[in-house]
């Protein structure tokens, strides 16, 4: 049980992989399931994960020169 885990760990989960067979698909066709099924949950999990430990921040925008 997950909540289980958090009272061993003393921490909360910070997301949940979901067991999915387009894991050892990606894996077999050697594309990241991130790519080949971006919209899949397992695919979203990854991304809120790598989210938490390596976040990207917005460019900050930049304004075109103008000549007058």
């Amino acid at each position: 049980d997950p909540s289980d885990a958090e009272d061993v760990m003393g921490m909360k989960i910070a997301c949940s992989i979901p067991s999915s067979r387009e894991i050892p698909l990606s894996l077999n066709l050697g594309t990241p399931v991130v790519i080949s099924e971006p919209k899949s949950a397992v695919a979203k999990q990854l991304q809120q994960l790598a989210e938490i430990f390596a976040p990207v921040e917005a460019e900050p925008v930049r304004k075109a020169w103008r000549r007058r």
